[in-house]
């Protein structure tokens, strides 16, 4: 079984005590106020101990670091947001809110792979805290976090995120070969493209090359650093619906570094895609990709690539052998 494409770490802005500094760096956002029991449609949690209290409004929890079962709460979205933040109480003592600890800290990571993203400070009372990332992300992972401590009881007032309002998302793979070559030409991707309320370019994306006919390319890697375009269109083909979007087709210009076997990432690597969604369960999905050095192409298949052809060729939709493409509009 060949192995899903990481996806990167995430480079983010952090807003301390900041929350005009970070709803003027979003725009427009989302907000679980926490009144009721039922939250909003987009947002699930998973919480060893932690419920919500619609007495006072607000997300209360433990989270135990050691002396006894660790602990911890994940929220997930169903569409990746690049912002989280909300309004922290950790420090006050006293019931209510009955919170507060040995004075441990709580750890932020995200993207199910759970990077480390910051930390929430355990004197905190009636903070605000967020981030802006470069990476959208689906989950965010909390757990206490210190040498000293053992846990951490929280609340959490006024959860706010920012969510992407057009996407690509997924991955999958392509395989060229037929009969005896059925394992040549394989190659994997996957991550998340998308722009933000401002028309901000974000998200990353990462391409394995698991047995392609460059030998130099077999088991190489290339991972995103920038993304310089990104085009939705809707073209007269299926798709893209289920989920419903005004798009079908995306076409992106990715600069990234590349690593060949065995050795280090090197600067000065693009990658042109041009990918459809056909609906579910993906098996219509199709991408055209070429990888480019800047000085030619370094490898493609045989393609009809609509655009940029004058530095990528002829070539012929490739099909997903495996995966699911999905464009998203809000």
């Amino acid at each position: 079984m060949l192995a899903r494409p990481a996806v990167a770490l995430a480079s983010t802005t952090f807003y301390d005590g900041d929350q005009s500094g970070w709803e003027a760096a979003v725009g427009t956002w989302m907000t679980e106020d926490f009144n009721d029991t039922t939250l909003n449609p987009e947002i699930s949690v998973v919480s060893d101990l932690g419920y919500i209290d619609t007495t006072y409004g607000w997300w209360w929890d433990q989270l135990n670091y050691s002396g006894g079962p660790t602990t911890f709460t994940t929220w997930s979205f169903t569409t990746p947001i690049y912002a989280y933040g909300g309004t922290w109480n950790l420090g006050e003592t006293g019931d209510p809110p009955d919170v507060g600890g040995p004075g441990s800290n709580i750890e932020v990571l995200i993207n199910g792979s759970w990077e480390h993203v910051g930390v929430i400070d355990g004197d905190y009372i009636d903070v605000f805290w967020g981030f802006v990332s470069d990476v959208p992300f689906t989950q965010i992972r909390l757990q206490a976090y210190n040498d000293d401590g053992w846990t951490e009881r929280y609340v959490l007032d006024d959860m706010v995120y920012s969510a992407l309002p057009q996407y690509l998302t997924g991955g999958g793979q392509i395989t060229a070969g037929e009969g005896k070559r059925k394992n040549q030409n394989v190659v994997s991707f996957a991550g998340n493209l998308g722009y933000t309320e401002d028309l901000t370019l974000m998200g990353q994306y990462q391409f394995h090359f698991h047995n392609v006919s460059v030998d130099a390319l077999d088991r190489a890697i290339f991972h995103s650093t920038a993304v310089s375009t990104l085009i939705f269109y809707k073209d007269s083909g299926d798709g893209p619906a289920p989920p419903p979007a005004d798009a079908n087709v995306a076409y992106y210009i990715i600069d990234g570094r590349l690593k060949m076997k065995g050795g280090k990432f090197v600067d000065g690597y693009t990658i042109y895609a041009y990918v459809a969604d056909r609906g579910e369960p993906g098996k219509n999905d199709s991408i055209n990709f070429a990888l480019w050095d800047g000085g030619g192409v370094v490898y493609s298949s045989t393609w009809d690539f609509p655009h940029d052809s004058s530095v990528l060729g002829s070539t012929v939709t490739e099909f997903l052998s495996a995966g699911n493409l999905q464009i998203h509009s809000e």
